[in-house]
């Protein structure tokens, strides 16, 4: 299989179906919510470890979490700050003060 760009095969059918599917698991596994921040507006589905550094971690669920659009474009680039390579929250006292805090217009 030849790896290209960020996100996986290929195929890109194959790679759309999967991710779609993906996606779908890790919101209903964090019940819909953002993981920083607890909103439930405007979510993405995330890789912890970027798919472009990291490939085969593309679909690994453990690498995916769910964020806002917010907390994606302010912290999407640190999340391993937030996260181990299990998706656990590494500090959950900075997340918990973080909830709330952000308004979205």
């Amino acid at each position: 299989m030849e790896i290209i760009e960020h996100v996986g095969f290929k195929n890109s059918r194959t790679r759309g179906n999967k991710w779609k599917r993906l996606r779908e698991r890790v919101k209903r596994r964090d019940s819909r919510r953002c993981r920083l921040c607890g909103s439930s507006e405007r979510l993405r589905a995330c890789h912890v470890l970027a798919a472009h550094s990291h490939p085969y971690l593309t679909f690994k669920i453990k690498n995916i979490v769910t964020l806002c659009e917010f907390c994606d474009c302010v912290h999407g680039d640190e999340l391993e700050k937030f996260f181990d390579s299990t998706g656990k929250l590494r500090n959950k006292e900075k997340v918990d003060s973080m909830k709330g805090s952000y308004s979205v217009t």
